[in-house]
């Protein structure tokens, strides 16, 4: 295996590093006593400005928007609704997102929190890809600062292949922990 002085890791890093830059801005509007709409939007760039060959598929130049409805203490106090819609402009391709999210509390202890994401991705070689994820966040209160946490979940995908075989995907997840804030 060769060996590398400093100066050469120093160079071979320098040679492989993209710029990032970034700006982004987001307003957040009380509508009444329950409803609020957030809306944000950035702008994102990946650059080389070493000249390094290997990196240009690495380079891109990313937008999105995204708008969100949230309603607190609608049906019973503690409780949240939320709809947002996000619109993804990257550098192969464009995503399209619906994200639903509740927030239910059962009783002083038990916690609720359903998640419904929906994903369009067309890519610019002509494949598209749909994606729904549901989930179920739950989170039991043993104390002030000590709770227990299960988040379960899926992800259901189809990609349309613009050559070749379409394909359908299924993968789930289970998660459980122990949380104590100090």
């Amino acid at each position: 295996a060769p060996e590398f002085d400093r100066e050469d890791l120093q160079r071979l890093a320098e040679d492989r590093s993209l710029i990032y830059r970034s700006a982004y801005a987001s307003l957040t509007q009380q509508l009444d006593a329950r409803w609020q709409l957030l809306l944000d939007g950035g702008l994102y760039s990946l650059r080389d400005d070493s000249g390094n060959p290997d990196n240009d598929d690495l380079e891109s130049d990313d937008w999105y928007v995204y708008g969100q409805f949230v309603g607190n203490d609608l049906f019973k106090p503690g409780d949240l609704l939320s709809a947002g819609l996000r619109y993804t402009d990257a550098e192969r391709m464009d995503i399209t997102s619906l994200l639903l999210r509740g927030r239910v509390p059962v009783n002083e202890r038990l916690r609720l929190t359903p998640r419904l994401r929906l994903d369009f991705r067309d890519r610019d070689d002509g494949d598209s890809q749909r994606r729904v994820l549901p989930s179920l966040f739950t989170t039991y209160r043993l104390g002030k600062r000590t709770s227990l946490e299960l988040d379960i979940g899926a992800e259901f995908s189809h990609f349309d292949r613009a050559e070749g075989e379409d394909q359908d995907d299924r993968f789930f997840y289970l998660s459980a922990g122990y949380r104590h804030d100090f």
